[in-house]
């Protein structure tokens, strides 16, 4: 593996420039140095995590790199698109936040739940499932206003739909 490379469908990363690997139970599973595009990887958690999920992770650090950034919703935004458009599932993007991010921490519940709204309305949009239609999906900026309210009941509300 080298910088730019990572073998995930051979997809390229072009905006990593190096790559470091830690081996950390109390780091997370990676991060990206802005500046640099210098990657980390903690191989203590990467090699338990399903490649589609992997993916998903890279195409969120680059997503700090690309929009010079720690907005981590911006980050999710790009990696969904990322990650769509490489043909993996819609209900993938969801479970690569879900299964990686803290179900008590209301930031992650937040990115979760723009997630799961992003998803419906890709859905709706491009497969035209009936299912995921709604007169109006949540916006990134609703989101982070309910956040900022600290609006529990809006919160729980999201994880009962996500059945979290």
């Amino acid at each position: 593996m080298h910088a730019g490379t990572i073998d995930i469908n051979n997809v390229d990363f072009p905006c990593f420039t190096s790559m470091r690997f830690i081996n950390d139970k109390k780091e997370g599973i990676a991060k990206s140095q802005r500046q640099t595009g210098e990657l980390v990887l903690n191989l203590y958690y990467w090699n338990k995590i399903k490649p589609e999920h992997q993916f998903y992770i890279l195409a969120h650090e680059e997503g700090h790199i690309l929009y010079n950034t720690e907005d981590e919703m911006l980050a999710d935004q790009h990696a969904s698109e990322r990650y769509m458009a490489a043909g993996f599932s819609i209900t993938g993007s969801i479970k690569a936040l879900e299964d990686h991010l803290d179900r008590n921490n209301p930031v992650h519940i937040a990115r979760a739940w723009a997630q799961y709204e992003r998803s419906l309305q890709y859905d709706w949009q491009h497969n035209k499932n009936k299912a995921s239609y709604r007169d109006q999906y949540d916006s990134v900026e609703v989101i982070k206003s309910e956040l900022k309210k600290n609006d529990t009941a809006y919160f729980n509300s999201a994880k009962q739909k996500m059945k979290w």
